[in-house]
């Protein structure tokens, strides 16, 4: 009926699919920042792709199921474990009760979602179970989970099923090439920046966090220094502080800044910069409109066979 966290990871929230269209009201997304994963972790167990998980970063925390589960594991490998039994990535998983879940060690990714079949009940907050830390809202009391938190699952609907891996690479950009399409301010940038931005190896700083990273690499600058209107930002833009390191805002951002606008990650994209940690390190390449809605329509359409694959298995 629930799981238990013996020990507290770095940060693990309840997460579904946020809080989208609420910006004007100054309320951000929120939700999975790696939605691919997530995604594809809530279809193994059979449920919708929007359903309640719990987002886990490393180091990661210590679980217990007091009662048999239906389960997922997707998006980065932290070594799990089920009572000393190593537990698949990607892949749909029947534990008993009395399971202790723990992750050994850092292989790859920066965030893992652990899915139960029915997701995991909290209250909904503006439509959302999504937990937004710097509110407080939604999630678990607002909250990273704690030492001694109990969360909730139907019982009812574990059972045994068919247990199945997902390929999920194709979820992602290969090579590590996140795409982007030129924001308002991309054309302040001296002509040399533009390029670099491009033709230059970014690599994921310390300072990153749900709300966005810090890209390190070369300083970048604009044509003409200035304040700026606070203006709309979304997860995804890529804003240019003064200091000249560009940030690539995350779900946790807020709704409007003051930061020169250089690019926004195409939506297809938005979860290969969720799962970088720091210290990776990947390239940008620009696209046009056209592009970037292709790239959408593939996301869409390889989730679609995703989720075609797993429903075929779990009859």
């Amino acid at each position: 009926m629930s799981l238990i966290v013996v020990k507290s990871g770095i940060l693990d929230t309840i997460q579904d699919a946020g809080r989208p269209g609420n910006a004007h009201l100054g309320v951000p997304v929120a939700g999975a920042a790696d939605r691919a994963a997530f995604s594809a972790g809530n279809l193994l167990v059979g449920n919708q792709t929007d359903t309640a998980a719990i987002e886990i970063h490393w180091p990661a925390p210590v679980f217990l199921l007091d009662s048999p589960a239906f389960i997922a594991l997707c998006g980065a490998d932290f070594g799990a474990t089920a009572n000393g039994i190593p537990l698949k990535p990607n892949a749909a998983k029947y534990l008993s009760g009395q399971t202790e879940i723990r992750f050994r060690s850092r292989v790859s990714g920066a965030r893992a979602y652990l899915c139960v079949r029915g997701g995991f009940q909290v209250p909904l907050v503006a439509g959302s179970c999504s937990t937004h830390l710097l509110s407080g809202t939604g999630g678990y009391e607002g909250r990273k989970l704690q030492s001694g938190d109990r969360i909730q699952f139907d019982i009812t609907l574990q059972e045994p099923l068919f247990e199945v891996q997902a390929r999920i690479a194709g979820l992602y950009p290969p090579d590590n090439t996140i795409r982007f399409i030129p924001g308002p301010e991309y054309t302040s940038l001296h002509d040399h920046d533009m390029h670099a931005l491009e033709g230059e190896s970014w690599q994921i700083g310390l300072r990153s966090d749900r709300m966005g990273c810090e890209l390190s690499g070369p300083l970048l600058a604009l044509k003409k220094t200035g304040e700026m209107v606070s203006s709309a930002v979304v997860p995804g833009t890529i804003q240019l502080p003064p200091g000249g390191q560009p940030f690539i805002l995350l779900n946790d951002c807020q709704t409007t800044g003051g930061y020169p606008r250089i690019g926004q990650i195409v939506e297809a994209d938005l979860s290969a910069v969720a799962r970088l940690y720091p210290g990776d390190t990947f390239r940008l390449a620009k696209v046009n409109r056209k592009e970037a809605l292709l790239a959408g329509y593939l996301h869409r359409l390889y989730l679609r066979r995703l989720a075609q694959g797993c429903r075929w298995h779990l009859k």
